[in-house]
């Protein structure tokens, strides 16, 4: 999730780096693009141990022309990970829970203005606070991953009463629509009310409206354990010159916030459905890409370039997975990649690579220098 842990500063540097580099190009992707490159760039990362293992797509004009997978799903089985090998994608759940509320929009069965007060007139400027600011990140209440206890309760189930309950007693940090303050709050709200006007839970309402829709085979709302068995990745920590599992948050704590598992394939899928207005209607994605301030759209951020190029972005950080997908709309580029643990001990170095700015260069075919060093 978007706790801004290093891994979430790191992307969030990128994003920032991205909106500034708006110099003329004039590459083009293509499908004989430097694959040697790639391969050997990947190749790298995990002959050098950085990372417990990661899982790269990229797709152009639907039809994936590249897939990598590197390392470990489960360190102590040595399974390795494959195309197929599923992971937790944090706050690109997001992206999920707003095409659902935005479908129910265009079903009449809530506005954008709609205010929280119609279920949940207990919660702090519940009249004030709207469905849009939920989705803006602009509503005001305080993000729950703050909760100094949050590391304890959180690897525990938790009902949507018990939440109320502890958004009531978190409060409000800002005014709302007053500025964009990321919170986990907002979308976990946001499933909640899913629930409520479908009648059926989360993991059901994003089978029939999304993953069945463009076959998502890969993708749903995780059980409470990971099962390796059905090829899904534990995420790793590396201490004691060895790689160790990290602790697993429970997927209630998470909901609409977070409790996606998902392949880069999948993902790529997704977003070329949502840019082609398979999911929500052209009119939605307008308003879902429209940028109020810091690139923020509703589950998205747009608005950004590199090398001319717009992209769309989102990411995420749950336990110690983290993803990334971008969206080059001009050239119909989506390009997915998920990792399940990084070596935070050889993090300087990692960060020569620039991943994922190397993947995007290589692909590009833009000047980029692999590090292969010592």
């Amino acid at each position: 999730m978007k706790q801004f842990n290093l891994i979430t500063s790191f992307l969030i540097s990128i994003t920032l780096l991205l909106s500034s580099c708006a110099n003329d190009d004039n590459s083009t992707p293509k499908d004989d693009f430097d694959r040697a490159k790639m391969d050997l760039l990947f190749s790298t990362l995990e002959d050098k141990g950085f990372l417990m293992g990661a899982s790269i797509s990229i797709s152009k004009n639907n039809r994936e022309v590249y897939q990598r997978s590197i390392g470990l799903a489960e360190f102590d089985n040595t399974i390795p990970i494959s195309s197929q090998t599923k992971f937790k994608i944090g706050s690109m759940t997001e992206t999920f829970t707003a095409c659902m509320i935005l479908q129910l929009v265009e079903e009449g069965k809530l506005a954008l203005n709609t205010p929280l007060s119609n279920y949940y007139p207990e919660m702090p400027n519940s009249s004030t606070i709207t469905i849009e600011y939920l989705l803006r990140h602009r509503s005001g209440l305080v993000n729950y991953v703050y909760d100094p206890d949050f590391s304890n309760w959180g690897t525990q189930a938790i009902t949507e009463a018990e939440f109320i309950e502890r958004f009531i007693e978190y409060g409000t940090s800002t005014e709302p629509y007053t500025v964009f303050e990321y919170s986990n709050t907002n979308y976990v709200l946001l499933g909640f009310i899913i629930e409520k006007i479908d009648g059926k839970s989360y993991a059901d309402a994003l089978e029939d409206r999304i993953t069945n829709r463009i076959n998502l085979s890969n993708t749903y709302y995780y059980g409470e354990t990971i099962n390796t068995t059905n090829n899904e990745a534990l995420s790793y920590d590396y201490w004691n010159d060895t790689w160790n599992p990290s602790p697993q948050f429970h997927a209630s704590v998470w909901g609409g916030a977070g409790a996606i598992m998902s392949t880069p394939t999948d993902l790529n899928t997704f977003y070329e459905a949502l840019f082609e207005d398979k999911i929500i209607t052209e009119a939605s994605l307008s308003e879902m890409t429209k940028n109020i301030d810091w690139s923020a759209g509703m589950g998205i951020f747009s608005g950004m370039t590199i090398s001319g190029k717009p992209f769309i972005v989102n990411f995420g950080d749950i336990d110690n997975f983290s993803s990334i997908t971008f969206y080059f709309p001009e050239e119909d580029v989506c390009m997915s990649y998920i990792t399940n643990g990084l070596n935070f001990q050889r993090f300087d170095e990692f960060l020569e690579f620039n991943i994922p700015i190397a993947f995007i260069d290589i692909y590009f075919g833009e000047d980029y220098t692999i590090p292969i060093g010592e």
